[in-house]
């Protein structure tokens, strides 16, 4: 009995460890999966060892291969380089939240924003009332602004202390985003806001837009960050594509690569995927980046410092 539950464990492994090794992730129940893929793959670890001691090749030889392609997956994770910001480059910090549109506690929520004192506030999921709620606690303090509050998922906002220079709301695939230039202290810098529809609504314009945001055109000389509630993580081969198009994920170059965003509102499960992410670009590199819990949301939310080669 306890061979057979073993055997079926690592053929359902092996099912998902072939999704990843193909990059096919166009179902709702698959792209749930992957999103879980460090662990539900990890038990192929001591499975395989047991197997091992008890001389079950077959099963031990299996989980090798499970064992392996995890460790490839996870490596880049596990490598990051420490940051060396150009001397003299201008900084900015970004903080960023999924508000959660029919927030609970709006107060609550926008007073953690207003605390971090952040150059840019990077929302997700902006309602007329937390837009409200916010310009009554910062009034003045962010003058330059592109939002667009709604009462569902699909409002959004970028406010800034920089000058707009360019840009405004747009459309990449047919995920709506806010691009703008900023003016920081002289220096362009890019910031593209992003929330594409999560995979568990419609798993193929899902994929879509992320290759859309990989093949979108970025100007080589203009510093770039991409910020948002991506709904996918690099368990996910689309937003791996994504990362291959000369994106370094935030959170991963400053080690935390492993940290989680998603879900903060329930005690089961805890939070145990990074769906909040900050890609940068050409010339901009992380200095620093620090998690927030975003009263009533259900995502963290983070605040980021970037230096900007000149």
């Amino acid at each position: 009995m306890i061979e057979i539950l073993a055997w079926a464990a690592v053929t359902l492994m092996a099912l998902l460890t072939l999704t990843q090794a193909v990059g096919w992730g166009n179902s709702r129940v698959v792209a749930v999966v992957q999103s879980a893929t460090p662990l539900l793959l990890a038990p192929a670890i001591p499975i395989g060892v047991a197997a091992a001691i008890l001389q079950h090749w077959p099963l031990a030889i299996t989980c090798v291969g499970i064992a392996v392609a995890l460790g490839v997956l996870v490596a880049p994770v596990v490598h990051h380089a420490s940051p060396r910001p150009s001397p003299g480059s201008p900084s900015m910090t970004i903080a960023y939240a999924n508000l959660l549109v029919r927030n609970p506690t709006p107060m609550e929520c926008m007073q953690a924003l207003a605390g971090t004192d952040a150059d840019v506030l990077v929302l997700v999921e902006l309602s007329e009332e937390l837009s409200r709620a916010l310009g009554g606690l910062v009034p003045g303090d962010y003058p330059y602004r592109c939002e667009q509050p709604l009462d569902n998922p699909r409002g959004h906002g970028v406010w800034s202390r920089h000058p707009i220079l360019a840009g405004g709301l747009a459309l990449i695939g047919s995920n709506p985003v806010i691009d703008l230039v900023l003016d920081l202290r002289g220096t362009p810098v890019r910031v593209i806001e992003v929330h594409p529809a999560p995979p568990t609504i419609d798993p193929h314009r899902w994929t879509n837009d992320l290759a859309a945001l990989a093949s979108a055109q970025y100007e080589p000389a203009v510093p770039t960050v991409m910020v948002g509630d991506f709904n996918a993580s690099r368990w996910h081969p689309a937003f791996r594509d994504l990362l291959r198009n000369e994106w370094t994920d935030a959170h991963e170059a400053l080690g935390r690569g492993f940290s989680a965003s998603w879900p903060t509102d329930m005690a089961l499960p805890p939070p145990f995927v990074r769906l909040d992410h900050a890609l940068v670009r050409n010339g901009v590199e992380p200095i620093s980046i620090s998690e927030i819990e975003i009263p009533g949301s259900d995502h963290r939310g983070f605040v980021l410092t970037v230096s900007v080669s000149t």
